[in-house]
């Protein structure tokens, strides 16, 4: 880290850091009035290497990898049916593979993938309002490039259901031709503690946009499951990524009741020294993936207007409006959808939710060497529709 030159020195503090890994950052605090408000700033490059797991669910025997799946057609032509086992199968594929020349993989990997890698960056005010007060407001991002997709690779037909390499049965496709963005403002309100209080309010509006799930994570993540219809569409897919949040509404505070120093041992041990706090927490929903059973591994419904969810959900227990959605129909010879469906990846969000957290402390000085705590603690979840308070009484046998 280095000071600036005259003009600015005692107020401007940069620095830059870089290493023999692929990392390189830089970073800025500005004290603008000589000791209330302060710019910070800061970006940075941070490289990953490739995830094992990519590689590890390629490894098969010669013939046989983890996974095979035959299409609707196969099946039928080769009288696979029900209750046959793996052992049955195993057998039955390796000695088409070398008697057809099937080749069985699980997945291709294109052999010029390159490390995926994050641009973070961030600009923030602080501005300190009173001696034990506190408000930081700023813009948070990152921008992932280069980052892994898994794509269904290989599959029938929609029409006929022959796949368009007969031969070759493939589970999927990798490559590094995704991207994600992530954008947000985040604010925060910070009380130290005095007066017997202290506390904090912390507001987020984000949005997380990707062609997958906007991770780096390998297939069987749910974060990063492929959600393509069309193997050579993948524009269709950018929509928002795995776990994005709109809204985020976070706070918590504490308070200790008076002590009653002056009181007989009996008031203070009883009625002084409770201390309260609580937390709440509210958020918008996450995006949800609406599927259609189909052969294909990824299928989703056609969106046909109207709300897309119940107004009466909470009662019903049904959220989805059934109606708001068509079935694509589905073609008898493949077992496919006739065309990808129109409704989106992430199109309609889950439900919100808001969470309270209460507790009541009391700390008992037993003597030198023991204590005891008595807690009481009340919860609610609206996302689960219920209520829960309970009380705990724990004694601690703490030996100083």
């Amino acid at each position: 880290f280095f000071q600036a030159e005259d003009g600015i020195r005692d107020k401007l503090v940069t620095g830059v850091q870089t290493c023999a890994l692929p990392i390189s950052r830089f970073g800025f605090a500005y004290n603008v009035d000589g000791g209330k408000t302060v710019i910070r700033g800061g970006t940075g490059l941070i490289f990953s290497p490739q995830i094992i797991g990519n590689m590890w669910n390629l490894v098969g025997t010669e013939y046989i990898p983890k996974r095979i799946t035959f299409t609707k057609q196969e099946a039928s032509t080769l009288g696979l049916r029900y209750p046959m086992v793996n052992d049955d199968i195993r057998v039955f594929a390796e000695q088409q593979a070398k008697s057809l020349g099937y080749t069985n993989i699980f997945a291709l990997i294109n052999p010029k993938i390159e490390s995926p890698y994050t641009h973070h960056y961030t600009l923030s005010i602080e501005r300190q309002l009173t001696r034990d007060l506190v408000l930081e407001t700023g813009m948070v991002g990152v921008r992932g490039t280069k980052f892994p997709v898994w794509r269904p690779l290989n599959e029938p037909n929609r029409v006929t259901g022959i796949r368009p390499n007969p031969l070759l049965r493939v589970q999927y496709y990798l490559d590094g031709s995704a991207t994600m963005q992530y954008a947000s403002w985040q604010t925060s309100l910070r009380k130290r503690y005095s007066k017997r209080f202290s506390g904090s309010v912390h507001y987020t509006w984000g949005k997380a946009l990707a062609y997958n799930g906007g991770d780096i994570g390998t297939w069987y993540q749910g974060d990063n499951a492929p959600r393509a219809q069309n193997f050579n569409d993948l524009r269709a897919e950018h929509g928002p990524a795995t776990g994005d949040i709109k809204h985020n509404f976070a706070s918590q505070a504490v308070y200790d009741l008076p002590t009653f120093a002056g009181a007989r041992r009996a008031v203070r041990e009883v009625v002084g020294g409770w201390q309260i706090g609580g937390i709440f927490e509210a958020r918008t929903g996450e995006p949800l993936a609406i599927t259609q059973t189909s052969s294909l591994q990824v299928a989703r419904p056609d969106y046909i207007g109207g709300n897309t969810t119940l107004d009466n959900s909470s009662v019903t227990r049904q959220y989805l409006n059934r109606s708001a959605y068509a079935l694509v129909p589905i073609v008898t010879a493949s077992g496919a959808t006739s065309r990808p469906g129109n409704l989106g990846w992430g199109a309609v969000r889950a439900p919100g939710m808001w969470n309270v957290d209460f507790s009541l402390t009391k700390n008992i000085r037993i003597s030198e060497r023991f204590g005891a705590m008595v807690r009481a603690r009340s919860e609610e979840h609206t996302s689960e529709l219920q209520s829960l308070a309970y009380l705990v009484c724990r004694l601690l046998l703490e030996k100083k």
